[in-house]
């Protein structure tokens, strides 16, 4: 897990990389920016105020804001949304502007995904 890196408005124009902020609209992304990525795609994104988490499929770059989730397993696009979800119902409540979910924080996430009665993941749940 990754800090985004904050880019001054000064460094940049329009263009076509996205700009992920930690909005809770619009997949997070407020704008279209002509810097390269500084991340790649199939990740998830968290904004740190808020919580909102977000499936980004395409490379993009994204404010200091936000925390970026790299997966440790093969991640899709139906499992990076499934994820985001989950992390949506079950943390937004407990962050605000005030009491911002951190670098440390997003580590101490737990995900409770569906699984069998032995423990092993219920590939089957859908």
């Amino acid at each position: 897990m990754v800090a985004g890196v904050y880019h001054y408005p000064e460094e940049y124009d329009e263009g076509e990389t996205p700009y992920v902020t930690a909005a809770d609209t619009n997949n997070g992304i407020a704008k279209h920016i002509d810097l390269p990525p500084d991340f790649t795609g199939n990740v998830i994104t968290i904004g740190k105020v808020g919580a909102t988490a977000y499936y980004q499929s395409e490379s993009f770059c994204a404010t200091s804001d936000v925390n970026i989730l790299k997966p440790k397993f093969t991640m899709n696009k139906y499992i990076g949304l499934f994820i985001a979800n989950i992390i949506n119902f079950s943390e937004n409540y407990k962050w605000s502007y005030g009491r911002q979910c951190r670098i440390s924080d997003s580590k101490d996430i737990i995900i409770k995904l569906p699984a069998t009665s032995n423990g092993e993941p219920d590939y089957k749940f859908n």
